[in-house]
């Protein structure tokens, strides 16, 4: 990939330069998603937070920023901030981007802004006691998938069979974490006497492919994998869902904002607000493997009213009076 650790993004985010160390420059490596590049009031939230705790962007840090690349892969961005000379790394983008992280350095801090399952994942020792340099947000994994399969449920019309569509695009790392995602929705859907189809894809190039491949399944609706694993594919997905007449739910309100019917997961701003202050107490001397990983507390439900009218779906209010967005 090319390099993409990039100063001027730092700025252009509000997480610009940063000077911790008092005599020097200190540089804060952030592993994000162009998703959360292009939501302003992320951006201001967490420069304001980093601000209150005494850092100020241009004056006494630096924000280098690291995407993923053409196949939503972490680790060529990783190795580029750690090149860079970064003294922490906010890892963005899931469990994918910790892990990245984690391959390209054992001692510079790392700090979680969405990860799943790190203990499961085996990104901490516990929540209580990380250890090693990894510490962060956690903002659930297998909880969160189940509970888009009962969203979709309630708003679909007694459904029979749901598919999820994930990507196996990180290897052996996560196959435990798809295989326990796999048999908690079967799981979940066998109450309620719905089948599960399970269609996995290697490459985000196979997308088109893979909605072919659902509605020849014959399901009523979609399920999607983390957004990570779909970085800067919500169109797409949005568009192949609506054409093959799929209601689909999926992580962020970027899916229901590009045209998908809904989405269920963390408050990915409240995530942020959290994921500054632990910079700011490494910055003042904190060891990350002593910060406890903190439990998201907050949740958002989004939906797009317009698609569920082009999917001839009734949004019912007991849905409707959760979003914390509706778009039209």
């Amino acid at each position: 990939m090319h390099r993409r650790s990039l100063v001027c993004a730092g700025a252009l985010i509000g997480l610009g330069g940063a000077t911790l160390a008092k005599d020097r420059d200190y540089r804060v490596g952030v592993l994000v998603l162009p998703a959360f590049m292009a939501l302003p009031e992320a951006r201001g939230k967490f420069r304001a937070l980093l601000a209150q705790h005494g850092m100020i962007a241009g004056t006494n840090y630096t924000m280098v920023m690291g995407l993923p690349d053409e196949r939503g892969q972490f680790a060529p961005a990783a190795q580029q901030l750690v090149g860079d000379g970064v003294d922490v790394i906010v890892a963005m983008g899931g469990s994918s981007s910790v892990l990245a992280a984690m391959q390209a350095t054992s001692t510079i801090p790392i700090v979680m802004l969405s990860a799943g399952d790190p203990v499961g994942d085996h990104l901490v020792s516990s929540l209580a006691h990380p250890g090693g340099n990894v510490t962060g947000v956690c903002t659930f994994g297998v909880e969160l998938v189940t509970k888009r399969l009962q969203l979709l449920t309630q708003v679909l019309s007694e459904p029979t069979a749901i598919a999820y569509l994930s990507t196996h695009l990180f290897g052996k790392d996560f196959v435990q974490r798809y295989e326990a995602y796999e048999r908690a929705l079967t799981e979940a859907a066998g109450k309620a006497s719905i089948r599960m189809e399970f269609v996995r894809i290697r490459d985000l190039a196979d997308l088109e492919g893979a909605f072919d491949e659902i509605h020849r399944r014959r399901v009523d609706g979609v399920v999607l994998d983390n957004p990570p694993h779909f970085a800067g594919k919500e169109k797409v997905i949005a568009s192949l869902a609506l054409a093959k007449h799929l209601p689909a739910i999926g992580d962020g309100p970027i899916f229901p904002a590009a045209g998908l019917l809904m989405s269920y997961g963390p408050d990915y701003l409240y995530a942020a607000d959290r994921a500054a202050d632990y910079v700011a107490r490494i910055w003042k001397g904190a060891k990350p493997g002593d910060l406890p990983v903190e439990l998201v507390a907050k949740f958002d439900l989004s939906v797009n009213a317009a698609t569920a009218e082009a999917l001839g779906v009734t949004l019912p209010p007991a849905v409707m009076v959760m979003a914390s967005r509706v778009y039209r």
